[in-house]
């Protein structure tokens, strides 16, 4: 109940007694040392803030459509969010059959034509997209010509319209990971895979474990396993971990103790995946060599192929020839898939781990900004990495902080 009326009030517009009650419960937490419960509320604080920002998109005037596209392991998505009367109607999401290993840019401007000359008679003044097409020009003049009123095509937004925009490409890569985590794709990209390994082994391929290291020259490096089987993600047995004690920017080493520290405890998969050429297969190697466990798993690293582009990966093994996949197999559209996961949940905790660090002592420095307005800054945005993303009309609006000072604040952590 605490929970539905916590609601009506935030629709009513009455969000900063919910704002003030969390902080309390948040540091109360923290106090009880129930940290879990902290971390809980911390979350829903940043969530709070969010939906706060994005408010701004439903109260200024405009009629657009907003155009982004991504495309990830061999498949491409074009989400068209519809604006008018500057209210978001809605958006939907379109898998266009073009070859992904293309430019985003050149598949951008071929799925416009198609969609407004044969899905769509509604062209509004304004189209923004989330790639400059190389006939930009070109694509305008021709959509003018067809509907007989002007357009403007714009890559470069500035405030609400840049709001729009990354909402575009954020429904885009969203419904990219819903449609990769279908389940009849994923049983096919397995079948593809059981198909293309025939001739490697015959070990049973379900549970796939897949490691990478992330650092920024060699500074707060995260190695991360992220876990697949024919059900998809499992994301429950995702694990982070730390490196400590190697030289910085070493991922040989930092390989080594991630594979040792992982799998003196725990059994292997199926299939063992790694981020890197034949010096990182050799790695993990002399890793499950040293535990005796060689033999438990296939072992199997995947390499960036000719100009290091995306679709040209090549895949090697301890005791087979390297395999070439084209770009088109679905087997390597699952362990790109695969792969790209463990990159985004390495740098993402690294991410997290190097801006707390370095946020910490920045913070601490700052003129006129005490232990209670950094406190109160954090519990605002509800931790460090929100507050590093706050603009600085954002930072000036959290109590006892003011213009004056959330210009320095902003300074600081970004210039």
């Amino acid at each position: 109940m605490e929970d539905v009326n916590n609601t009506i009030r935030f629709l009513k517009g009455d969000s900063s007694d919910i704002h003030s009650a969390l902080i309390e419960k948040m540091e109360a937490s923290a106090e009880e040392l129930d940290f879990e419960k902290a971390v809980f509320y911390r979350d829903q604080l940043s969530m709070l803030r969010e939906v706060q920002a994005k408010q701004a998109v439903y109260t200024v005037q405009g009629e657009a459509d907003v155009i982004a596209i991504a495309s990830q392991a061999g498949m491409t998505c074009v989400n068209v969010l519809t604006v008018r009367g500057g209210r978001v109607l809605g958006g939907k999401n379109y898998f266009p059959d073009v070859d992904s290993s293309e430019p985003l840019a050149d598949n951008l401007s071929a799925f416009i034509t198609s969609f407004y000359f044969q899905v769509t008679d509604d062209l509004p003044p304004e189209i923004m997209l989330s790639h400059e097409l190389p006939d930009q020009v070109a694509v305008s003049e021709a959509l003018a010509s067809h509907f007989g009123s002007k357009v403007v095509i714009k890559t470069s937004v500035r405030e609400h319209r840049a709001e729009w925009l990354d909402l575009a490409k954020l429904n885009t890569n969203n419904a990219l990971k819903t449609k990769l985590g279908d389940y009849l794709e994923l049983h096919a990209r397995f079948g593809a895979l059981k198909d293309v390994l025939a001739d490697v082994t015959d070990r049973t391929i379900d549970r796939i474990e897949c490691f990478d290291i992330s650092h920024t020259m060699g500074e707060a490096t995260i190695g991360s396993c992220v876990v697949f089987d024919q059900g998809g993600s499992r994301r429950r047995d995702y694990r982070q971990y730390a490196i400590h004690d190697i030289v910085g920017g070493d991922d040989y080493a930092a390989m080594k103790q991630v594979l040792t520290r992982r799998y003196k405890k725990q059994p292997l998969p199926d299939l063992l995946l790694i981020d890197g050429g034949k010096g990182q297969l050799g790695i993990a190697k002399e890793v499950l060599t040293e535990l005796g466990i060689l033999g438990d798993t296939l072992l199997i690293s995947v390499a960036k192929g000719e100009g290091r582009k995306a679709g040209l990966e090549v895949l090697h093994f301890i005791d087979h020839e390297p395999l070439d996949l084209p770009m088109d197999s679905k087997a390597l559209h699952l362990l790109m898939h695969i792969r790209d996961e463990a990159h985004r949940f390495a740098i993402t905790a690294h991410r997290k781990k190097r801006d707390k660090r370095r946020s910490s002592s920045v913070l601490e420095v700052i003129p006129g900004l005490g232990e209670k307005r950094r406190r109160d800054l954090l519990n605002h945005f509800g931790g460090l990495q929100q507050l590093l993303g706050a603009s600085q009309q954002e930072l000036a609006g959290v109590q006892g902080i003011g213009p004056v000072l959330a210009k320095t604040v902003y300074k600081v952590l970004h210039e």
